[in-house]
């Protein structure tokens, strides 16, 4: 009989607004499902030591304290409650290592009406700085991760963020998704037509000899779905999620294609504000 891994311990990133409150019920719900520690962090501005005199609030990171263990109590000793002054990237990654924790989990800074999603820069900063897998939370929590949309460009780094992301949240059904530039197509006389040559043929067949060496359960490699499409990945992958059944898109970071930028900055925001569901992002 085999023996599952041990879940990992968790990180929140959490700035205690409105908007965190995705984050910390998905937070919340792992730990209580895995039985495992779930770090919260909060940092606080340098500037906060400073009170103005005879205004009589209490100290902000006594504030903060009492609020975390408000949201918190329903894990008890399962909590590790953690209020810091410094960067909140600094500070997430410096606790992340002293707790070896690994997975961070945290929010969009903001939510335009238009339902487009900001990452913001301390999640920007918490996507370049942090070793661990990084989740990034954007809807409400309707149950398990049961749908996964794993973005590849057939690396051995987009191939590490599905074995994690299968670890950490086995899904009922797997999609793999890869975008691509079909090159020379501009100087064919068919354009089109070379492109759909291109994609049926290197395109699908490189895809094939990728999943080959996939380690997938009998039941997600009988049931895979290949979605190859030509273009730039971040925007094809936004359009697939808005238009198809996804509750977590996985990309890995630093692979061979465009996706390689994912924390680099323009395209990580790109990607990450787009498209619509969970994204999990996995580092080599």
């Amino acid at each position: 009989m085999t023996t599952a891994p041990p879940k990992p311990t968790i990180l929140l990133a959490s700035d205690l607004s409105p908007r965190s409150d995705r984050a910390t019920d998905r937070a919340i719900a792992l730990a209580q499902a895995w039985g495992t520690r779930l770090v919260a962090v909060h940092a606080l501005p340098p500037e906060s030591k400073v009170l103005p005199l005879g205004t009589g609030s209490p100290h902000p990171e006594v504030t903060a304290r009492r609020r975390l263990a408000a949201e918190f109590a329903v894990l008890g000793d399962q909590a590790v409650l953690v209020v810091a002054e410094g960067k909140p990237a600094e500070v997430v990654a410096r606790y992340a290592k002293e707790q070896d924790c690994e997975l961070i989990v945290t929010g969009v800074a903001r939510e335009e009406t238009i339902g487009r999603m900001f990452l913001g820069d301390t999640v920007d900063d918490i996507l370049r700085r942090s070793a661990a897998p990084v989740l990034v939370v954007k809807n409400r929590m309707r149950g398990d991760y049961r749908t996964l949309v794993f973005a590849t460009d057939f690396s051995d780094t987009s191939k590490l963020a599905l074995d994690t992301a299968l670890t950490l949240f086995p899904p009922e059904r797997l999609v793999l998704f890869h975008g691509y530039s079909t090159p020379l197509a501009g100087i064919t006389g068919d354009p089109a037509s070379y492109r759909r040559q291109y994609g049926d043929g290197v395109v699908r067949k490189d895809c094939e000899a990728f999943v080959a060496k996939l380690d997938l359960p009998e039941r997600l490699r009988n049931g895979l779905e290949m979605v190859l499409q030509d273009g730039f990945p971040g925007q094809l992958l936004a359009e697939y999620v808005e238009t198809h059944p996804a509750d977590l898109v996985v990309v890995g970071a630093r692979g061979q294609s465009p996706l390689r930028e994912i924390v680099l900055g323009s395209t990580a925001k790109e990607i990450l504000a787009t498209v619509c569901c969970d994204t999990l992002v996995v580092r080599r």
